[in-house]
């Protein structure tokens, strides 16, 4: 997801942030708001929202063996889900109303995470096999959910 190159000869260091999810997915989640340049949030902290929030996916999955960025299919369309519920959950939390939507949208976020986390959702995505730091017990399947008595 993210992408950093360093020149040698200039010096320069390119950095290239990207997400799973688009901002029109966060929009649609809250058809109720609208976001612009001046609006609160604004448009633009809906994108880094889903940088972040794309960041934080990453971090767990890394934890969990999985390569990133993440980019098969259905895991990437698992991703871009969990991506746009934590950026519209960030997006509540800034705005200066939202009432019982924050904190839906927080719950929900901080459930996919935790999903993630503990391995109650197993993506069909590659393994790390070089750099794997999380459970390499169980293969990547096309199934999304395990038996916790295995």
């Amino acid at each position: 997801m993210t992408t950093w190159s360093y020149d040698p000869g200039s010096g320069a260091t390119t950095v290239t942030l990207s997400a799973y999810a688009l901002p029109s997915a966060v929009f649609q989640m809250d058809t109720g708001r609208i976001y612009t340049a001046t609006s609160t949030p604004a448009s633009a902290a809906v994108e880094q929202y889903l940088v972040q929030t794309a960041a934080e996916l990453d971090g767990i999955l890394r934890g969990q063996g999985y390569s990133t960025p993440v980019t098969v299919s259905p895991a990437l369309e698992l991703l871009s889900y969990y991506n746009s519920l934590g950026a519209n959950a960030l997006a509540l939390q800034s705005a200066p109303t939202g009432g019982g939507k924050r904190d839906e949208a927080t719950a929900l976020w901080e459930n996919a995470k935790k999903m993630l986390a503990t391995g109650e959702i197993i993506l069909d995505a590659e393994r790390d096999t070089v750099n794997a730091t999380g459970s390499t017990r169980y293969k990547a399947t096309a199934l999304i959910c395990r038996d916790r008595d295995v």
